[in-house]
């Protein structure tokens, strides 16, 4: 039973990966445009390639930050509130702002 469905979660991820197949290079021209240093999606590159090349216009990669920082900031996590300035204790609370 456990080889069944261990050769079943193997067919699956291998019908997967050839449906992604047709996208990978289109991700890899993206990924040439927006963020060339990390555009390995096919394979590793050669050391000391010329990956800038594509790019004509810092528009995507500007895109992309915005994308990331916004949807970054719609998860909810919310950073913590600026601390409140308080009074010293010694201070009478009609001197206190």
């Amino acid at each position: 039973m456990a080889d069944d469905l261990a050769k079943d979660i193997i067919r699956r991820q291998e019908r997967l990966k050839a449906g992604r197949g047709v996208f990978e290079s289109h991700w890899q021209e993206i990924a040439e445009l927006v963020h060339p240093m990390r555009a390995d999606f096919l394979g590793p590159r050669t050391p000391g390639e010329k990956r800038s090349q594509k790019i004509f216009d810092g528009t995507a990669g500007l895109a992309a930050q915005n994308l990331a920082a916004g949807l970054g900031g719609s998860t909810g996590i919310r950073p913590r509130p600026p601390a409140r300035r308080r009074s010293p204790p010694w201070q009478k609370k009609s001197e206190r702002r």
